[in-house]
């Protein structure tokens, strides 16, 4: 939920900790314990044992879904709303079982993402979270309980509350002591927060925050419990899950909590995970008022064919304006299964890459922090404008000056679907070693640094930032700024860094971070860098 709660569309989890685990004894401590001091397993007792309990129950509640998930692929209104919705792709002329088939390989393979960064602080819509420094203080990318232990941001007792209630009634965590002084025993066994990016959208979840980081799915296996909605969204606008509820953002009605009711509310673990698509898809009713009745249909087919296209990537110039299917507000707000880690996470194995927003750390300290931070932990570091999301702030009580909605919630915004590596990044860590001379080539990064240097996206008008990013990507909107910079950025810039994400049978490695768009070279770290 916006501001409240404990998804990652709502609550950003984040930190910098671990447990010890020494025969058996997890943290004997004398006086108090910081979770800085301490080892990190892969999974706490709790966090097994917790997880262990849903395995059984997802699999009976994703098999006992199955034909409903079937007669929904297998509806004729779904075929007639991808018609409407194709781009060329042809997804309506498969059948249920292909088109089944389709979804779930790319779900499997769908980025996990997490943001965080500077910027999620002051006007939040998801809580206090870390920062690259406090990043760099920690030993892993922990929860947010974590943080409030270690002092690193304060004791959110507002948040708190929401956060404990979806943790302990919908996960079936046990619970704290005390909410308002969190222990770090019961901190550490919490889980942390992704959503699973089903809608390709460049740069993760922004209203979280500058920075996206994409979880390892190499490392974390199957260790997941998913949810099909923000579970902090709908422990706040549900009022703890009741069902006679609808929710709201601003003055609009955009979710109906009858979609998941008590005594269906079994959570996911991939692969089981059936029993989620009819409550996301029928919970976030933003499309009824263009579709009515259908609306769950319109969703899926929207979802399918931003999913499943191998056009989302590709068709960056110059039909920018019309393909992709530009993310309406809500599918880039909420628009993901909550696919949430339930294991210690580390740095070095646990992340793949970081996503960076261009509109908020472009030619910045912060930005130049990330930079320098991606090549010390050999990440690859991507680019990626998404204004809309990024840029709305509601804070925690709603009243941020910020916080604008759109007149529809249901109409298309953001293409959200042109990510740019950086080569001043990629030259220097372990998966440029298959990228292309041109990529990392000294010109490219000249290039880079260049436009790095002629921009501070702090200082810098929003219009003119929007066009900087246009005419990196080869499309000009402004002419003084493209004149400015046509000197600098080659009109070829954009194909020789666009990536793509991961699709089915694209890469040979789960932790390949991308597809360059051009030369349809994975990057991928060398086998010696899998620090896991």
């Amino acid at each position: 939920m916006i501001g409240i709660g404990c998804g990652q569309g709502t609550v950003a989890h984040a930190a910098r900790a671990a447990v010890v685990v020494a025969l058996g004894t997890l943290l004997c401590s004398v006086g108090v314990v910081s979770a800085q001091s301490v080892d990190v397993p892969q999974q706490t007792k709790v966090q097994e044992e917790v997880y262990n309990q849903w395995v059984p129950q997802a699999q009976a509640a994703s098999s006992a879904a199955t034909p409903t998930l079937e007669q929904m692929f297998a509806s004729p209104t779904l075929t007639k709303m991808l018609k409407l919705c194709d781009d060329g792709t042809g997804l309506y002329r498969l059948d249920s079982t292909a088109l089944i088939a389709k979804f779930w390989d790319a779900i499997a393979i769908a980025e996990l993402t997490h943001n965080f960064g500077e910027g999620a602080f002051k006007g939040a819509n998801c809580g206090f979270d870390l920062t690259i420094d406090s990043a760099k203080r920690a030993k892993s990318f922990a929860n947010q309980w974590v943080l409030q232990v270690d002092g690193e941001v304060p004791i959110d007792v507002s948040n708190n509350a929401f956060t404990e209630w979806a943790e302990v009634n919908l996960f079936k965590f046990p619970p704290f002591a005390n909410v308002s002084q969190p222990d770090l025993k019961t901190a550490l066994d919490r889980p942390l927060y992704a959503a699973v990016n089903m809608y390709k959208g460049s740069g993760g979840n922004p209203q979280c925050g500058p920075i996206a980081a994409v979880f390892s799915r190499q490392y974390l296996q199957q260790r997941i419990l998913a949810a099909p909605v923000d579970t902090g969204f709908f422990n706040g606008c549900c009022r703890r899950g009741n069902p006679n509820t609808t929710c709201t953002l601003g003055s609009h009605i955009i979710a109906k909590c009858s979609a998941w009711v008590p005594g269906t509310r079994t959570l996911g673990v991939p692969p089981h995970m059936n029993h989620l698509v009819a409550p996301y898809l029928n919970f976030y009713n933003e499309t009824e008022a263009l579709v009515g009745k259908d609306y769950p249909y319109y969703k899926l087919a929207r979802l399918l064919v931003r999913l499943l296209s191998p056009n989302m990537y590709t068709a960056i110039a110059p039909q920018y304006d019309s393909v992709p299917h530009r993310l309406n507000f809500l599918e880039n707000t909420l628009g993901y299964f909550e696919l949430n880690p339930v294991a210690i996470v580390p740095w070095k194995g646990g992340i793949k890459m970081l996503v960076g927003l261009f509109e908020l750390l472009w030619g910045t300290d912060q930005g130049n922090a990330l930079v320098e931070w991606c090549i010390e932990m050999d990440w690859v570091l991507a680019w990626a404008f998404n204004p809309t999301m990024s840029y709305w702030r509601c804070g925690p009580d709603g009243n941020y000056p910020e916080c604008n909605y759109p007149s529809s919630l249901g109409r298309g915004i953001d293409p959200a679907n042109v990510r740019m590596v950086d080569p001043r990044v990629l030259s220097r860590v372990s998966a440029g070693h298959n990228a292309t001379a041109a990529i990392v080539s000294n010109s490219t990064v000249n290039a880079v640094t260049e436009l790095w240097t002629s921009l501070n996206v702090t200082s810098a008008s929003r219009q003119d930032v929007a066009s900087v990013w246009t005419t990196f990507t080869g499309q000009p909107t402004h002419q003084t700024t493209s004149q400015q910079l046509s000197s600098s950025v080659p009109s070829h810039l954009w194909r020789t860094l666009a990536m793509e994400p991961l699709s089915p049978n694209s890469c040979a490695n789960l932790d390949c971070v991308g597809v360059m768009v051009n030369s349809r070279n994975c990057l991928c770290p060398t086998p010696s860098n899998h620090h896991f």
